[in-house]
């Protein structure tokens, strides 16, 4: 028998609670949450499946995922559902709003750092707010595209440079007359090595591949999967017991289990 290398193993915690959420069930509960924020209103399902779509840039969204989502929120008492609409409870509400403070600073810190103090510092934000999307909005549908079961694995063809990735918001603003400013400033924050900009590259990062991937719609979470293709579960005593108690709470449950292990060797 080949000998089962470390590399080998994925161990599971397998916990029929609240914890290991899907990459996209966490997506969506992220962005309920944000979007109750904005009101202070119990809203409908509905109401939330357009918001969050909008704030993705498509056209609509799944109610399933957002389902899943809400769920969560609900399992960790964030949110509550009233009449069927729901709202965002208090301390949840607090939380976000230092979140957004939060993240204020730090847009604050990386446009004093790395762009000229004579520039107008409204518009330098709001310019730099959509320079971000676009830059790593394009490379996290990169990421979400290599990962993807529905799309072909592709080598960049439409390759961008930071010119054009950054040229149409700059014009959007119309700031052409300092461009090549922006561009060497925008270079210069992607590039640092101080710990606040990692931070904050680390922290849209993150943003950006959680918006495509629920954007992407692509099912089973691709990560999760492709760490359990071809892997060796090891099972301890407690499951094995619920294995053998065929007519047992957990039955219907494992031998679901069973089957997907059986999908992914």
């Amino acid at each position: 028998m080949e000998e089962i290398t470390r590399k080998d193993i994925v161990t599971v915690n397998l916990k029929y609670g609240s914890s290991a959420k899907p990459l996209k069930t966490l997506a969506f509960a992220q962005l309920s949450a944000k979007v109750l924020y904005l009101f202070k209103e119990p809203i409908t399902i509905n109401n939330m499946a357009t918001e969050v779509a909008q704030l993705i840039g498509v056209r609509k969204i799944s109610i399933d995922l957002l389902n899943k989502g809400l769920d969560y929120l609900e399992e960790i008492g964030k949110i509550r559902n009233k009449d069927g609409r729901w709202i965002l409870l208090g301390e949840a509400r607090k939380e976000i709003a230092r979140d957004i403070n939060s993240t204020r600073q730090q847009i604050k810190g990386v446009l004093t750092r790395h762009f000229a103090s004579n520039i107008e510092p409204k518009k330098l934000k709001r310019w730099f707010i959509e320079a971000v999307a676009s830059f790593f909005g394009y490379y996290s549908g990169e990421w979400v595209s290599s990962i993807s079961k529905r799309t072909r694995k592709k080598n960049f063809i439409d390759r961008k440079t930071i010119n054009d990735l950054l040229l149409p918001s700059i014009k959007k603003h119309k700031l052409e007359m300092i461009q090549q400013l922006l561009i060497r400033g925008f270079i210069k924050f992607i590039s640092s090595e101080d710990n606040a900009d990692q931070q904050y590259l680390m922290l849209i990062s993150q943003s950006m591949f959680s918006a495509r991937l629920v954007a992407a719609d692509i099912g089973v979470d691709p990560i999760t999967l492709q760490e359990l293709k071809d892997s060796t579960f090891i099972l301890d005593t407690n499951v094995l017991f619920s294995i053998l108690l065929e007519s047992g709470r957990l039955a219907k449950a494992l031998n679901s289990l069973e089957e997907a292990l059986k999908e992914i060797n």
